[in-house]
């Protein structure tokens, strides 16, 4: 990556940083069957395309007058359809009334020309829109198959010379029925901002969203060759060696992005390591409150259910923070104690952290201290962590 990309990166990561992805309200889905097996990285002459992930096939079929889908914004589009999908519990989908305007929910500038991103929108969209999908399962005692038509209707009423002007019809999808069941029972969470700030390579967004989606219920290391991840991520590479390379690249964006993901790799595989979801799945207070309300109280409003929310967060950020500082200074392996303070304060130094430096040689435990070390042990120090209550669990103490 060159400068300009890193810089601007680092800013998307910041951003990120700043605020989790459900308070930020950019929480966004994707289909779970475009992680398991992925759409072409680059333009793919024909009009059938396959990716193979273990059992699962998945096969896609364009119109051969129009061609595949590839690149970055069918993925982009169908991240925008899932997530939207998910939240209006619609089959029909409102594009809006100007181009330029849900282009920006795409995170695209509109610019005109043969190369510009008015006319690689639109291209894109009839591809996508008029292909069909077939996810096949099969293994050596059992065969299924089940055909999917991800866009029944699309109507688009958008002018691309007048990006900013509004049509006289709103544009809008209409979902097939077996997409639609689909997405909104087994959608995969994802941060929206993650998807922006990767947009520029497929390759990178495939992994962001197949990463957010493994270590979400990972619970033990895994190793996965290189191999099988070619013939997932990467069958447009044939050599081996150039795939691993350019993975380990796009890999490298990512963690840039989603630091919380624990992962190593050998010249054989691929090792995924227990870590934190990119997306918080911490069960929201209408879920976990209700034994700390007086039961007697049965006309509670939103806004109460929202305060006490407000509060339980603020109190399990406060436990977790104190908790980290009280397990390391438990740790009874002195050596293990002064390895781990060794790495963090290497880490300080790497990322120019030098206030939070001060602050621990004078003895300064401030929160923003805390949270860089919880950061820092749940990132590198992640077994340490495992008697630490989870959202829900902590609750559910307070409540008795």
């Amino acid at each position: 990556m060159n400068q300009a990309n890193i810089d601007k990166l680092v800013n998307e990561v910041l951003a990120i940083e700043q605020e989790e992805a459900e308070k930020a309200g950019t929480i966004g889905y994707m289909t779970r069957a475009l992680i398991q097996a992925t759409l072409p990285h680059s333009k793919v002459d024909g009009h059938e395309f396959k990716r193979r992930n273990g059992d699962f096939k998945l096969t896609i079929l364009a119109d051969s007058d129009i061609g595949l889908p590839y690149g970055s914004i069918p993925r982009l589009l169908m991240a925008w359809i899932t997530t939207e999908a998910v939240k209006t519990k619609q089959r029909e989908l409102i594009l809006g009334r100007t181009l330029s305007g849900f282009m920006a929910e795409l995170g695209m500038i509109p610019s005109g020309g043969r190369w510009g991103s008015i006319t690689r929108l639109k291209d894109q969209m009839k591809r996508l829109f008029s292909a069909a999908i077939s996810c096949t399962y099969e293994s050596e005692s059992n065969w299924g198959i089940r055909n999917v038509v991800p866009v029944e209707k699309a109507e688009l009423w958008w002018n691309p010379k007048t990006p900013d002007q509004a049509g006289l019809w709103e544009s809008k999808l209409l979902l097939g029925e077996t997409f639609f069941k689909e997405v909104i029972e087994s959608p995969v969470p994802i941060d929206m901002r993650a998807l922006t700030a990767l947009r520029q390579s497929p390759m990178a967004l495939d992994i962001y969203c197949w990463l957010t989606y493994r270590l979400s219920y990972l619970r033990k290391a895994t190793q996965i060759p290189w191999g099988v991840l070619q013939v997932q991520f990467g069958a447009d590479y044939k050599d081996l060696r150039q795939f691993k390379r350019r993975f380990l690249n796009q890999l490298e964006r990512v963690l840039f992005v989603y630091p919380e993901a624990r992962v190593e790799y050998k010249t054989s595989s691929l090792i995924l390591l227990p870590s934190r979801s990119h997306v918080s799945k911490q069960v929201k207070a209408n879920n976990v409150i209700k034994p700390i309300i007086n039961q007697k109280d049965q006309n509670i409003d939103k806004k109460s259910v929202q305060e006490i929310d407000k509060i339980l967060e603020e109190k399990y950020l406060e436990y977790r923070l104190n908790t980290i500082v009280e397990i390391i200074e438990t740790l009874s392996d002195e050596k293990e104690r002064h390895l781990l303070f060794k790495e963090f304060d290497e880490h300080l130094l790497r990322k120019g952290l030098a206030e939070i430096r001060m602050n621990i040689v004078k003895g300064n435990h401030t929160n923003t201290v805390k949270e860089e070390l919880y950061r820092f042990v749940n990132n590198n120090w992640h077994h340490l962590l495992d008697g630490l209550k989870s959202y829900s669990d902590f609750c559910k103490t307070i409540s008795k």
